[in-house]
């Protein structure tokens, strides 16, 4: 590769990479908005929690366990 290349190679990574985190950020600032916005309607809170919950749910392959391993849990409070 010659110097002409890889200085080609380096800026277009640049680029590219610049225009991923800008997106990024647009995104962030849009998620912050929809909280803000669901703020008065939704507790988020538990909003929150519930959707860590589903997401390990869908993530856990054996459902059947998991349900067995939550109903001794929580019949131990």
């Amino acid at each position: 590769m010659t110097d002409a290349d890889f200085e080609t190679t380096v800026k277009e990574f640049v680029e590219r990479l610049t225009t991923i985190e800008n997106e990024i950020t647009l995104l962030r600032q849009d998620r912050s908005e929809l909280f803000a916005e669901m703020k008065e309607k939704l507790d988020l809170k538990s909003f929150r929690a519930a959707l860590k919950i589903y997401k390990i749910q869908t993530a856990t392959p054996d459902q059947h366990s998991l349900h067995k391993i939550l109903t001794v849990l929580e019949n131990q409070e």
